[in-house]
């Protein structure tokens, strides 16, 4: 009986990007402003600048928000001048803390009463 409540539907799917280490390392600095890149979504929130903060004191000269992470498809539309996504995205850190944390948030077992 379950079979013949839902539908057949083909659902279309698209390629993962590859995303290599190598090219997330070129996100893990300070934005170019200049040229157009923008900070991390976080702001001040971001994860890198906490952790420079945690080492080496609040007052760190040595602590920055990270550049947004762009997809290579978005990233590049933006080195061929067609700009970047309309929504300003995380930076690397950001995003793979955020990723983990919902991973573990989700296979968390719930309360039993």
């Amino acid at each position: 009986m379950l079979s013949t409540m839902f539908e057949k539907v083909a659902l279309q799917t698209t390629e993962l990007p590859v995303v290599t280490k190598s090219y997330e390392d070129k996100f893990l600095s300070p934005p170019c402003e200049s040229i157009g890149e923008r900070p991390c979504a976080n702001g001040d929130r971001c994860l890198a600048r906490f952790i420079a903060q945690v080492r080496y004191g609040t007052d760190t000269d040595k602590a920055f928000v990270c550049k947004e992470f762009l997809l290579p498809s978005q990233y590049d539309d933006f080195k061929a001048g067609r700009g970047l996504p309309s929504r300003r995205a995380k930076c690397v850190m950001c995003s793979r803390y955020f990723q983990v944390h919902a991973t573990r948030f989700s296979r968390r077992s719930p309360c039993v009463y």
